[in-house]
């Protein structure tokens, strides 16, 4: 991202017009179809089983964005080279000395003061986020961008005769993955006075098990809210230490008492989509297994195991409503039926009707909330045990 200011700093003491812009080497944007990507719901390639994945919101929401801040959004674009997008905004100079003072460390952030804490994720923003919160709370960070960094960092503290009291391992990285980290750390130098909290974009078959397996008992879904890892991290000390602490999982709330654990299939093709509906079904306490395509979802179905599918209508290679007639096809003559509920960007007159009558139990619109999934469940579970 490049960031350019277009007025003459001397002749502009107030505010500064700036202009921002980020580049990418994509496939490109024909030129008859670059005004339509503003515009809410609206993609190059409309169709169900598109190649390239997207809610078709992020942009028409940015051009709002920048709208209502007296700028204007544009695009530049090539196709089979990529594209530039770009806005400019008026924003007013600010005194570095009018800024308040950062607040006081509460009392309670002293707990972890003093720790030191290894950071390992091939995600240089995700490294520099981690750090940064925990550099708010006075803990000692070292960042490792692959496995074999983090071994050597380990073995670096070691022959010093010092150790890290935090391990954050982030699960899914090329190469050596977090699982087979953690497990090398164990063989080699015994982290038994380590903890250890596991983080990974979504939670994928078998995540649980590994981490049991390992004697991992905690592990946080991305995008991770600080108060969660907070959580998460002190219950890690105050085991490590000995000290009594409320039951420890950072996966269970007292809330989710009231659904059952379910073991919930996401088919969706947006990565970000993915991270979010796996967050909001873990704080309601179900397990989220994500598939990245309709054909990748009749495979899972297959296999068995799912209370629930919340299906993408629009995914590449296979739609959701292709999905959802090849697993009602498989079902046709069978007591199974497995709730599929309709996940769509869209909101149109008859949307729902085209849900139901494809096979579909339910139907939500994107942005999906975490009370229109509890609500959801809720009523599925409802009706299953009434049937």
């Amino acid at each position: 991202m490049e960031v350019t200011s277009l007025d003459d700093p001397a002749n502009a003491a107030d505010s500064r017009l700036l202009r921002f812009a980020v580049r990418d080497t994509g496939i490109g944007i024909a030129a008859d179809k670059q005004a339509l990507i503003f515009e809410a719901f609206a993609q190059e390639d409309g169709t169900t089983s598109r190649r390239f994945g997207g809610t078709g919101l992020g942009l028409a929401i940015s051009n709002r964005i920048v709208g209502l801040m007296g700028g204007s959004i544009g695009v530049e674009s090539v196709q089979g080279e990529g594209s530039t997008f770009s806005f400019a905004v008026r924003l007013p100079v600010v005194d570095a000395a009018t800024l308040a003072p950062p607040a006081p460390m509460s009392a309670d952030a002293t707990v972890i003061a003093g720790c030191r804490a290894l950071v390992v994720d091939d995600n240089e923003t995700n490294r520099r986020i981690l750090a940064e919160v925990l550099h708010g709370w006075r803990v000692d960070v070292t960042e490792a961008a692959d496995g074999e960094a983090a071994l050597h960092e380990v073995q670096a503290a070691h022959e010093q005769g010092r150790r890290f009291d935090i391990l954050l391992v982030d699960v899914h990285m090329p190469g050596m993955d977090g699982f087979a980290l953690v497990g090398e750390l164990q063989t080699r130098y015994g982290i038994a006075g380590t903890a250890v909290l596991m983080l990974t974009s979504d939670r994928r078959q078998g995540d649980s098990a590994r981490c049991r397996a390992l004697g991992v008992a905690h592990h946080l879904v991305k995008p991770i809210q600080h108060h969660e890892l907070r959580r998460a991290v002190d219950a890690l000390i105050d085991e490590r230490d000995g000290r009594s602490t409320a039951p420890s999982s950072v996966l269970e709330t007292a809330a989710q008492a009231s659904v059952r654990r379910l073991r919930v299939l996401v088919a969706e093709d947006n990565a970000v989509n993915q991270r979010l509906a796996s967050a909001m079904l873990r704080r309601l306490g179900h397990d989220a297994v994500i598939v990245d395509d309709g054909a990748e979802a009749v495979a899972a179905v297959t296999q068995g195991g799912f209370d629930v599918v919340f299906m993408d209508v629009q995914m590449p290679t296979m739609s959701g409503f292709e999905a959802t007639a090849a697993i009602r096809a498989a079902e046709r003559g069978t007591n199974a039926h497995v709730p599929i509920v309709a996940m769509t960007a869209h909101a149109m007159s008859g949307d729902r009707e085209r849900c139901l009558e494809a096979g579909m139990d339910d139907y939500v619109t994107k942005p999906v909330s975490l009370a229109t999934i509890e609500g959801t469940l809720r009523r599925l579970v409802a009706s299953t045990a009434a049937a």
